[in-house]
């Protein structure tokens, strides 16, 4: 049963959803299918859901989203860089606009030699902005549950109120419509090559004119 805040929460964040005419996946962990539940409670929730992935394990998680198998290793399943690959893994293996990747520790008790309450929660907008949040939420393990989706639900709200990178290719193509690139050398020698490249839209994307060093230009050095 869904707690009628969490209903009236979902409930709101999808008519923004609707409104912004952005789509949802979800891949979740410690929250094991919540953030998905509370979400399609609500009628007419499919316009926004595209779908839901449970992956419990570390072996869900790298069969079904794609998250490296070595980041277990490396870091833990319960981790910033895991989150970060399970909501772009939400975006590869979905139709969505904006995916949400939870991994934590719901408790009681740690795991991972991590303290319960310890959520990462990862939102990514496709062709836009990803955000991350380190959580520590308190409580038993219901309300570490509850927790996260509410923060999942903020930060699915953020993106949908976001507007995704430019796509040139909707861009009105004009002759004075110009783009300007600018590239420096590395930190040890900052500044010391620095390339422009100079473009215009057009119905493939961008059209690079030109690429040169700033020496190049009048008066460069």
């Amino acid at each position: 049963m869904i707690d009628t805040d969490v209903f009236e929460r979902a409930k709101a964040l999808l008519q923004k959803c609707i409104e912004a005419e952005v789509t949802v996946a979800t891949v979740e962990s410690c929250t094991g299918g919540l953030v998905a539940a509370s979400l399609t409670e609500v009628a007419g929730s499919s316009a926004v859901v595209d779908r839901g992935f449970v992956t419990y394990t570390n072996e869900a998680k790298n069969e079904l989203v794609g998250v490296p198998l070595h980041l277990f290793d490396d870091v833990g399943a319960v981790s910033e860089e895991v989150a970060r690959a399970m909501a772009a893994g939400g975006l590869a293996h979905s139709n969505a606009t904006i995916a949400i990747g939870i991994t934590g520790v719901a408790g009681p008790g740690q795991s991972e030699n991590k303290p319960a309450g310890l959520v990462h929660i990862c939102a990514a907008r496709k062709g836009g902005d990803t955000l991350h949040e380190r959580c520590m939420f308190e409580g038993d393990r219901a309300a570490v549950r509850k927790a996260s989706v509410l923060k999942a639900f903020d930060m699915i709200e953020h993106l949908a109120r976001s507007l995704p990178m430019t796509d040139t290719s909707s861009l009105q193509i004009s002759g004075r419509t110009t783009f300007i690139g600018i590239d420096f050398s590395g930190a040890k020698d900052a500044g010391k090559t620095i390339w422009i490249a100079e473009g215009t839209p057009d119905e493939r994307g961008l059209n690079i004119h030109r690429c040169m060093p700033a020496s190049e230009l009048s008066g460069g050095t």
